[in-house]
């Protein structure tokens, strides 16, 4: 007859093996989008966000590890997401990174509602594809080294309550 821990061990084993195998997000949605994250992206968010990556410079580099294809985005940094996974905010603030906006394709986030990405040393200009974030209500590029025109695109994002565009090198007015 066996003893008792080991009959105590077998059923816990058991009993972990059943809830494992039954458990809907194991072999399912979750694992198949975390093995391929890349060919379940909507809408090119990932790859936009994984090019962008590639771009950027700086010691903050490393606060994006988690920016990678075999980690579902929802996970990822500086990222949230909506109940049906869909990316809706991008917040960087103060990551300590180098970087250009032109290098981040707008066109991807058609879900995007805020956006932050103030004091990470963002330089060049804002693209005029910025105007394409038709549902962002928040957006923050404050405190970078941005330069040029505020795109007149701006004006295109109708749901747009907060602007901040302070300690930056930027000419004109809010459309």
């Amino acid at each position: 007859m066996a003893p008792p821990l080991t009959i105590l061990l077998r059923a816990i084993l058991a009993l972990i093996f059943v809830l494992a195998t039954s458990h809907p997000l194991i072999g399912h949605s979750y694992v198949t989008a975390s093995t391929s994250i890349i060919g379940n992206d909507r809408g090119g968010v990932v790859e936009a966000l994984l090019k962008w990556k590639s771009s950027l410079k700086g010691q903050g580099l490393s606060l994006l590890s988690s920016w990678n294809s075999t980690i579902p985005s929802c996970s990822w940094v500086g990222i949230s997401c909506d109940s049906s996974r869909r990316i809706v905010s991008l917040n960087m603030s103060s990551y300590n990174l180098n970087g250009m906006l032109q290098n981040l394709n707008f066109s991807s986030f058609r879900d995007l509602t805020t956006l932050v990405l103030a004091n990470i040393s963002l330089s060049g200009t804002i693209p005029h594809s910025i105007g394409n974030l038709s549902k962002l209500n928040y957006l923050d590029l404050s405190q970078n080294e941005l330069s040029g025109d505020i795109p007149p695109s701006i004006a295109n994002i109708a749901n747009l309550s907060y602007v901040d565009f302070g300690i930056n090198k930027l000419e004109g007015t809010l459309p």
